[in-house]
């Protein structure tokens, strides 16, 4: 999957899958806030955060097989920032469930802003940890 935005090109690590992955997670994060600024069904805005909610939980256990095939030092610090955005994840979900007019805007902001600290930092210490290591294998 080609990067299409500068939010996109300044996330790349270098893994392809990786990548990707990073890609439709932001693809969809942007596509649950277009859904909401322009006042979208329910139902629609429901589904989307099911798929941010899934694509993220099935993007997370990619990378912490991975790391645990890397035998990764900071596994366990690292599970647990996934932990907390799909608790997040979930809770919006409920939330806008129970109650459709709540405002989801400041929650969605909050998921893009974790979303970029978290590649830019601790996803890019992974993958350059991940990268020297296997370039260092016989």
């Amino acid at each position: 999957m080609e990067p299409k935005s500068a939010w996109e090109r300044e996330q790349q690590l270098g893994v392809a899958t990786i990548d990707s992955e990073h890609q439709l997670q932001g693809r969809l994060v942007a596509v649950l806030r277009d859904a909401v600024e322009s006042g979208r069904d329910q139902s629609v805005i429901s589904e989307i955060l099911r798929r941010v909610e899934d694509t993220s939980n099935v993007h997370f256990m990619s990378e912490e097989l991975i790391m645990r095939l890397d035998a990764y030092e900071d596994y366990g610090q690292h599970v647990e920032e996934h932990r907390k955005l799909l608790a997040q994840l979930a809770e919006m979900r409920e939330r806008f469930e129970a109650d459709p007019g709540i405002d989801l805007k400041p929650t969605i902001g909050w998921v893009e802003e974790w979303l970029s600290n978290h590649i830019k930092h601790q996803d890019r210490r992974f993958t350059e940890s991940m990268l020297k290591n296997r370039a260092g294998a016989p």
